[in-house]
């Protein structure tokens, strides 16, 4: 894996997203004196904007140059290739489409997990231990994962 610095490779690596099927996943925050609202899709600051597939991953750094933007736009809009999200319809997308981003073709892994089992638990952690081949952790630490439960 290589880091993308600089611009160019970052619109080429977008680009070459373009092609197929993609996750993306969005990171918040909220305030110094209200760290909560992250988890709130009404109020959070978006971070960055990851997109990858088994190949190449962005994380768009927000906010981004304008070409970067629409780059980044045209993607999340386009009907060529399934989005993933996890939990993307109640927390992902709605941040996005605040910040001015049309997101479609999506595919999220809760409501297929929610079809699957309704009573199961829904946390990325948790789908990731029962569906990944690995027994590795893939994550530092999964403490509940609170954007995971609706």
């Amino acid at each position: 894996m290589s880091l993308l610095a600089s611009r160019p490779a970052i619109l080429a690596a977008l680009k070459e997203l373009s092609a197929g099927e993609m996750a993306v996943d969005i990171e918040t925050v909220g305030t110094l004196t209200q760290p909560w609202l992250a988890l709130q899709p009404k109020y959070a600051t978006l971070r960055c904007v990851g997109v990858g597939n088994a190949h190449i991953g962005v994380s768009v750094r927000w906010p981004p140059a304008p070409r970067v933007k629409h780059a980044l736009a045209k993607l999340l809009r386009a009907e060529s290739g399934s989005k993933t999200f996890h939990n993307g319809r109640w927390f992902d997308i709605p941040i996005l489409r605040r910040y001015g981003f049309d997101v479609r073709d999506v595919f999220d892994t809760i409501d297929a997990r929610r079809a699957l089992s309704a009573t199961s638990p829904l946390s990325l952690g948790y789908l990731a231990s029962v569906y990944e081949a690995s027994p590795e952790p893939w994550k530092e630490k999964d403490v509940g994962d609170a954007k995971g439960t609706v």
